[in-house]
């Protein structure tokens, strides 16, 4: 017989595999379970509803990515290094754990407001660019505009690739990218 635990994470990984499949709102207790191999009652026994299973499994999820990133960020020195050593990182998990970013960037529409104004990721973004203007390491400009350019210039082509658009792996864009985030950014 599984550890209880075990049948956790399997209902989780079960959760993430039917939310790419179908998206959050096409998503029943039913299909996870099916996917899970369990019975619908024991995902009740852990989570009240669907959402509260997906609002939980999308915070870990979200908290290690954040993590990742943050280290990375304090490992480096500058903010133009910072910002090159997130984009690393997340590109580097996007290789490492495809289907964990899938289910972020899939999820975010639904689940994100599940995550405190104060962790969220615009906010480490704007707190590096914001040392970097002020050092005179990174260009004036609006913030709040490079924390979005910035964004999109390191997820969009992930976004791209889980629609199809492209077959190379990420280590082999990562001087694109980043070249990218340095010319938009650079003072």
């Amino acid at each position: 017989m599984s550890r209880p635990s075990s049948k956790k994470q399997q209902i989780e990984a079960a959760l993430v595999e039917v939310v790419i499949r179908k998206g959050l709102s096409g998503t029943s207790i039913q299909d996870i379970a099916q996917e899970a191999g369990v019975s619908p009652a024991l995902l009740y026994r852990y989570w009240r509803d669907r959402d509260e299973l997906a609002g939980a499994v999308y915070r870990r999820h979200f908290h290690e990515l954040m993590e990742r990133l943050t280290a990375r960020a304090e490992a480096a020195q500058g903010a133009l290094a910072k910002l090159e050593a997130m984009a690393d990182e997340f590109l580097r998990l996007a290789e490492e754990s495809p289907r964990s970013i899938q289910f972020i960037l899939l999820s975010q529409h639904d689940l994100y407001a599940g995550i405190p104004r104060e962790e969220g990721l615009r906010v480490l973004i704007r707190g590096v660019i914001d040392s970097g203007v002020d050092r005179g390491e990174i260009r004036k400009m609006d913030v709040d505009l490079a924390v979005q350019l910035y964004i999109g210039i390191v997820i969009q082509p992930v976004i791209g690739r889980l629609y199809g658009a492209g077959r190379t792996a990420w280590s082999a864009q990562r001087d694109g990218i980043v070249g990218a985030v340095r010319r938009l950014l650079s003072a």
